[in-house]
């Protein structure tokens, strides 16, 4: 199934029922007013998983976008949905994805390079088909 967010977006649904989406047109190019002036890469995808009460969390450090579900397999369909959708609506508008967010608050950061224990990057990959977009695999870690 493949959804129209504005003309040159559009959304796949995948198995896992987040699926993978492309920016651009065939050739995978942005129209020219969406095309970012500067191509600053995602360098990197630190996300921290922890819980709270019954709820699982998950957070990406480098940029401060957090999620909520009572299971794993939850955990990425939303997590993949939120990034996925910023990407959508920033590109909708004209606006570069992530630019302006801030990177999580340091105590988050600080769990993550405590944790000795790392979830598959497999479960959080991101499919990203544009040339004006890339994301890295993630580093997934959980909080003890």
């Amino acid at each position: 199934m493949v959804r129209r967010i504005g003309s040159p977006i559009r959304l796949r649904a995948g198995s896992t029922g987040c699926g993978d989406f492309e920016l651009g047109g065939p050739d995978g190019n942005l129209p020219t007013e969406m095309r970012p002036k500067s191509r600053r890469p995602i360098r990197t995808m630190s996300i921290l998983v922890f819980q709270e009460g019954e709820w699982l969390c998950a957070r990406w450090l480098e940029h401060d976008l957090a999620v909520q579900a009572k299971t794993l397999s939850s955990l990425y369909v939303r997590l993949h949905r939120m990034i996925v959708g910023h990407i959508a609506v920033r590109f909708a508008h004209g606006q570069r994805p992530f630019e302006d967010l801030p990177p999580a608050p340091r105590k988050y950061r600080e769990m993550f390079d405590r944790s000795k224990i790392t979830l598959p990057s497999e479960m959080f990959r991101f499919s990203v088909k544009s040339r004006a977009l890339k994301i890295p695999p993630p580093t997934v870690r959980v909080a003890a």
